[in-house]
């Protein structure tokens, strides 16, 4: 339809134009995953039945999506996705993708058709120097509309440049460019994602993580009202994910105040923004409210069933506050009452529950049941499952436990070099297997704990004395053997 409007060939004849939209909805089909799942270039959706396009930007490219937030968009059921501005409902409109054309941008998103340069050399920025070194650019030549600053809040939460953000922020104050309803939930997403500092996503800065909640709910006025169903849950979604990363009691009274607000909206809250909150609940240890909710959707209440992203977000919450019991009573509940298949994110989510609570047997037998059931280790699972065939080693120095380390090295050798970044796990690993097998007696407990979490769990808070190599200090199945539902470690000579 493009090119013959482009040379001139009219396109009011309905046998050619549905001729035309019954080819590309077929292709349209073909291509459906990767519609729906987005690593992909500077792209927008246009809905097939019509000429009109859907006012939905994509502005993440592959290399800007982390592993993770891939996986996870991968997982997410048919149903989670909709064509925004289409009637049919969630997960039955055929999409094609088209490269974005300026002129037809959303309102919402602040757009206007100068500043598509300016937007995306901010996404390909590299450093942060080299960013606001693009923005200040913009600046002193006038370029600069909403969507700029959202490009580059966007891609400071990519890179996890927390005073980056900050300035870009202060900048568009400076300039006296409003925040549109779009780059305010951008904002929110950047705030969440810079309070873990590194770019594996892994480790939380403490002094960041105290800011949040107070940027956010900054942050939340900033912008006008909410035009549509699909901005409202994606604000919503940003909000709440926030509210998680926090952690602190002011934040759950904020997500509390939220859902208040909008149980008094007309808009009605789609699968993923619902299961946020769930998250958010199970965050905060409201276990019975997770559970009820658990128990409507079995009964077929009008509250989404649980899925797979569910699954892994759950468990994951119960591993941070080292509930390992909770985990397995959540795996158990979603898995075989909602008949929910597990992938290998979510396997990974079940291992840091035990790794976290210092049970690193159980992460060996959970990574076991992962690959009988055919299931590719991710790079976090083979990571864990190194770590605990390593620590078990150091406390054994049995042969069995040498063999069982070695296969497992093997095993995760190829998943870690999928990446540069994983693949720099290897190298320590390799180096204390070394250390042990030359000299086991100056290899202490530390040394061995090779990861962030590994550095956090019950096995880092073991006294040294008690945990030479070779000393058997996790024959009883670890610290976490008798820990308590509600976190705490129960002392059995006490």
């Amino acid at each position: 339809l493009l090119w013959l409007k482009l040379f001139g060939v009219s396109t009011a004849s309905s046998p050619l134009r549905g001729a035309l939209a019954s080819r590309m909805a077929r292709v349209a089909r073909l291509a459906n995953l990767e519609m729906r799942v987005a690593p992909r270039s500077v792209l927008h959706v246009w809905r097939v039945s019509g000429v009109a396009p859907a006012a939905r930007f994509i502005t993440a490219r592959a290399s800007q999506v982390g592993r993770a937030e891939r996986e996870r968009k991968m997982q997410r059921p048919k149903e989670d996705f909709r064509a925004p501005g289409s009637s049919g409902g969630r997960g039955t409109s055929d999409n094609v993708l088209f490269p974005t054309s300026v002129a037809r941008a959303s309102e919402n998103d602040g757009r206007t058709g100068k500043t598509s340069e300016q937007r995306r050399q901010l996404q390909m920025s590299k450093t942060p120097t080299e960013l606001m070194c693009h923005l200040r650019s913009a600046v002193t030549q006038d370029l600069i509309d909403a969507s700029v600053f959202a490009a580059a809040m966007q891609r400071c939460g990519q890179g996890r440049w927390w005073d980056v953000l900050e300035e870009v922020r202060t900048l568009q104050i400076v300039a006296h460019i409003a925040a549109s309803p779009i780059q305010r939930n951008i904002y929110l997403t950047a705030l969440a994602r810079c309070v873990k500092g590194h770019e594996d996503g892994a480790q939380v800065v403490p002094s960041r993580q105290r800011e949040l909640l107070r940027l956010g709910r900054e942050a939340w006025g900033s912008a006008g009202p909410v035009p549509d169903a699909d901005t409202l849950n994606s604000l919503l979604g940003a909000a709440w994910n926030l509210c998680i990363v926090a952690r602190e009691d002011a934040a759950l009274q904020w997500a509390e105040e939220l859902w208040s607000w909008v149980q008094r909206q007309s808009f009605e809250l789609n699968t993923v923004t619902h299961h946020t909150f769930v998250v958010v609940l199970e965050t905060y240890n409201l276990q019975e409210r997770v559970d009820n909710f658990l128990s409507e959707a079995a009964h077929g209440a009008a509250v989404p069933a649980p899925n797979v992203v569910l699954l892994g977000a759950l468990v994951n919450a119960a591993a941070e506050r080292r509930q390992w019991q909770r985990a397995e009573e959540l795996w158990s509940r979603i898995v075989s009452g909602h008949a929910v298949e597990p992938h290998a994110i979510q396997y990974a989510a079940r291992a840091k529950a035990h790794l976290l609570s210092g049970r690193p047997h159980d992460i060996v037998h959970i990574a076991a049941e992962a690959l009988a059931k055919g299931i590719q280790l991710n790079t976090s699972l083979a990571e864990m499952y190194v770590q605990s065939c390593l620590v078990l080693y150091h406390s054994s120095l049995a042969h069995a436990d040498l063999v069982r380390l070695d296969a497992a090295i093997e095993m995760a050798g190829p998943v870690w070099k999928q990446s540069h970044q994983e693949g720099k796990k290897l190298k320590p690993a390799l180096q204390a297997v070394d250390a042990l097998r030359r000299d086991p007696s100056s290899v202490a407990l530390r040394d061995v704990l090779l990861g962030w979490n590994a550095r956090r769990s019950d096995l880092a808070e073991l006294p040294p004395a008690a945990c030479r190599a070779g000393m058997g200090y996790l024959s009883g199945g670890g610290p976490g053997a008798t820990r308590g539902a509600g976190g705490g470690v129960v002392d059995e000579k006490k």
